[in-house]
């Protein structure tokens, strides 16, 4: 499907500006690639990826870095995902998460669009998208969904007058030739934004019993502290008071090289390109 399936907004990812990456000219996207930053999955109980691209969106700088982290004090592993951008101008950077399943809940208030619905833009695979619900605000974001007999929860940190759409793909397919599955849009307005959040499975919803049990997300508040151009530190802590301190090298990538990074008068130090510390309760 040439006006969506390859358009960039059909993937997880961060589409900027509401444009496809490279405008969505196929030879001009095989010039281009992003590059390895770092990559160990030499602990099984963290593990963690990094790419960076330079050339999918003349002048913004992007950084992509994700962790497994399976802690055995918890049930179910999460993924921490990390997404900075960096640009000298103003640019609308909308984060996209597709999801498997039903919606169940959100943190924030939705408005939503039940009489009638528009398409999310006009080009780039907006078209396709329904506008079937949305919500802003500064406060830490969260919804939940549940898929099979498992609910998941994403989760992600405060953003200045960040915008929330729930879409649903469909729009103008007279064909029905797409597969009307949901969506989530998370827009922000911003020069430099680091884009943090957990998705995380848990509980069990039992369908010959119609039961549910832990249908809320375990993780409360994914904080970023700071970041900048050598790097970035998080906190992602759960309701039952485990926490954890994520450092990522923003720099070249060295596994010997330290870092000591200073933000609202705290100081941060790792050696090599990532650190997860475990804090006590």
């Amino acid at each position: 499907n040439n006006t969506y399936a390859k358009q960039t907004v059909a993937h997880n990812t961060v589409v900027v500006d509401q444009v496809s990456q490279n405008r969505a000219n196929r030879k001009e996207a095989d010039k281009v690639f992003a590059k390895r930053h770092f990559f160990d999955a030499s602990n099984p109980q963290i593990q963690v990826m990094s790419a960076i691209s330079d050339d999918h969106y003349p002048g913004v700088h992007m950084q992509r870095t994700m962790f497994l982290i399976d802690d055995p004090q918890i049930e179910y592993p999460f993924v921490v995902d990390l997404y900075r951008l960096r640009s000298k101008v103003k640019h609308t950077y909308d984060y996209v998460l597709h999801f498997d399943g039903q919606f169940v809940t959100s943190n924030w208030k939705l408005t939503a669009h039940d009489s009638v619905q528009f398409p999310m833009g006009v080009d780039f695979g907006y078209q396709h998208l329904w506008n079937q619900a949305e919500a802003q605000g500064n406060d830490p974001f969260q919804f939940t969904w549940v898929s099979g007999q498992r609910y998941y929860s994403f989760s992600t940190a405060s953003q200045p007058d960040a915008k929330v759409y729930f879409v649903r793909i469909g729009a103008h397919d007279p064909n029905f030739n797409l597969m009307a599955e949901p969506g989530m849009i998370l827009r922000v307005q911003r020069d430099d934004c680091l884009f943090a959040s957990v998705i995380e499975p848990h509980g069990y919803f039992n369908e010959a019993q119609e039961k549910s049990f832990n249908a809320r997300p375990a993780f409360k508040e994914v904080k970023v502290i700071g970041h900048n151009d050598e790097g970035a530190v998080i906190e992602v802590s759960r309701k039952d008071g485990l926490r954890w301190q994520i450092m990522v090298t923003n720099g070249p990538a060295s596994e010997t090289q330290e870092h000591k990074l200073t933000f609202d008068n705290q100081t941060f130090r790792w050696k090599g390109n990532y650190k997860v510390v475990k804090l006590t309760k």
